[in-house]
């Protein structure tokens, strides 16, 4: 099973990247980007993790940075063996708006899963107080 979640207008860019002016002697002063998702990303799970049923839910594993930069990837466990991938897409736009795409997939779900479900809600009701819609 697979399921889609769109988050658009983060209120607080800085979650995601900051720019600072650096001097350089070569190119005198240039604008240097710094990625925070990652560290939104995971701080983002923790909570979700924290906010699941404890009884139903066993580990959380951070995958990394996969197929490109800005895409972070998740294992969450259940207590039953059951696994669900977390992706965050993060997308920013002149470093001025952002979206950010969620896709939540259950390998070995084919049928109504309960825990996916709780998993998806606990998402959205995180997610939601940083971004405008």
């Amino acid at each position: 099973m697979h399921i889609l979640l769109s988050m658009d207008g983060i209120k607080n860019m800085n979650q995601l990247y900051t720019w600072t002016m650096e001097h350089s002697e070569e190119f005198e002063d240039i604008r240097v980007e710094r990625y925070h998702g990652d560290d939104y990303c995971k701080n983002i799970v923790t909570d979700v993790f924290k906010a699941l049923a404890p009884s139903d839910w066993d580990n959380q594993i951070y995958l990394g940075a996969c197929e490109r930069i800005a895409n972070e990837t998740f294992t969450i466990s259940s207590t039953v063996g059951s696994e669900y991938n977390i992706s965050f897409a993060i997308n920013t736009y002149n470093g001025e708006a952002a979206r950010l795409e969620i896709a939540i997939t259950a390998p070995g779900t084919k049928s109504y899963d309960q825990k996916l479900e709780d998993l998806k809600i606990a998402l959205k009701n995180r997610l939601f107080p940083d971004w405008q819609e």
